[in-house]
Protein backbone atom coordinates (compact mmCIF):
# COMPACT_ATOMS: atom_id res chain seq x y z
CA UNK A 1 0.00 0.00 0.00
CA UNK A 2 2.95 2.48 0.90
CA UNK A 3 3.50 2.72 -3.22
CA UNK A 4 0.41 3.75 -4.05
CA UNK A 5 0.32 6.24 -1.30
CA UNK A 6 3.85 7.47 -2.38
CA UNK A 7 2.42 7.76 -5.89
CA UNK A 8 -0.32 10.09 -4.25
CA UNK A 9 -3.30 7.83 -4.68
CA UNK A 10 -6.55 8.24 -2.49
CA UNK A 11 -7.44 5.12 -0.47
CA UNK A 12 -11.16 3.89 -0.71
CA UNK A 13 -12.05 1.84 2.49
CA UNK A 14 -15.73 -0.31 2.09
CA UNK A 15 -17.66 1.20 5.66
CA UNK A 16 -18.32 -2.35 6.33
CA UNK A 17 -14.89 -3.31 6.63
CA UNK A 18 -14.88 -1.30 9.25
CA UNK A 19 -18.22 -2.16 11.03
CA UNK A 20 -16.85 -5.88 11.31
CA UNK A 21 -19.40 -7.07 8.56
CA UNK A 22 -16.59 -9.24 6.27
CA UNK A 23 -14.57 -10.45 9.72
CA UNK A 24 -12.32 -9.47 11.97
CA UNK A 25 -9.03 -9.66 10.18
CA UNK A 26 -10.59 -7.38 7.34
CA UNK A 27 -11.50 -4.99 10.56
CA UNK A 28 -8.64 -5.10 11.94
CA UNK A 29 -6.78 -4.21 8.11
CA UNK A 30 -9.07 -1.32 7.88
CA UNK A 31 -8.61 0.18 11.31
CA UNK A 32 -4.85 -0.06 11.03
CA UNK A 33 -5.61 2.25 7.32
CA UNK A 34 -7.78 4.35 9.45
CA UNK A 35 -5.31 4.64 12.13
CA UNK A 36 -2.36 5.70 10.01
CA UNK A 37 -3.90 7.95 8.39
CA UNK A 38 -4.30 6.39 4.70
CA UNK A 39 -8.27 6.58 4.30
CA UNK A 40 -9.53 9.48 2.07
CA UNK A 41 -12.85 8.20 1.36
CA UNK A 42 -15.39 5.51 3.38
CA UNK A 43 -17.51 4.20 0.71
CA UNK A 44 -20.79 2.27 1.06
CA UNK A 45 -19.76 -0.61 -1.53
CA UNK A 46 -23.59 -0.44 -2.13
CA UNK A 47 -24.97 -3.47 -5.10
CA UNK A 48 -28.51 -3.61 -4.40
CA UNK A 49 -31.19 -2.62 -1.44
CA UNK A 50 -31.35 -6.13 -0.96
CA UNK A 51 -27.88 -7.68 -1.15
CA UNK A 52 -25.55 -4.94 -0.04
CA UNK A 53 -27.88 -1.25 0.78
CA UNK A 54 -25.97 2.08 1.09
CA UNK A 55 -25.53 2.03 4.24
CA UNK A 56 -22.25 4.47 5.73
CA UNK A 57 -23.41 5.01 9.58
CA UNK A 58 -22.40 1.91 11.09
CA UNK A 59 -19.05 2.05 9.32
CA UNK A 60 -18.66 5.94 9.82
CA UNK A 61 -19.78 4.93 13.78
CA UNK A 62 -16.58 2.69 13.55
CA UNK A 63 -14.56 5.08 12.11
CA UNK A 64 -15.40 7.56 14.70
CA UNK A 65 -13.83 5.23 17.33
CA UNK A 66 -10.58 4.97 15.63
CA UNK A 67 -10.24 8.76 14.26
CA UNK A 68 -12.73 10.81 15.99
CA UNK A 69 -16.22 12.38 14.79
CA UNK A 70 -14.77 15.13 12.84
CA UNK A 71 -12.39 13.02 10.83
CA UNK A 72 -14.78 10.32 10.69
CA UNK A 73 -17.41 13.01 8.51
CA UNK A 74 -14.90 13.80 6.49
CA UNK A 75 -14.35 10.56 4.92
CA UNK A 76 -17.88 10.28 4.53
CA UNK A 77 -19.04 13.77 3.59
CA UNK A 78 -16.14 16.35 3.04
CA UNK A 79 -13.32 14.40 0.93
CA UNK A 80 -16.33 12.46 -0.96
CA UNK A 81 -17.98 15.85 -2.38
CA UNK A 82 -14.45 17.86 -3.03
CA UNK A 83 -12.99 14.17 -4.93
CA UNK A 84 -16.75 14.85 -7.18
CA UNK A 85 -15.83 18.79 -7.87
CA UNK A 86 -12.07 18.02 -8.74
CA UNK A 87 -10.73 19.91 -5.80
CA UNK A 88 -9.31 16.68 -3.25
CA UNK A 89 -5.60 17.91 -2.33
Amino acid sequence: IGLFLQKDCLLQVTAGSVAGAFGPKVKECADYFLQNGWVHILASDAHNLDFRPPSLEPGREAAEMIIGKSASWRLVRDNPIELAGGHFD
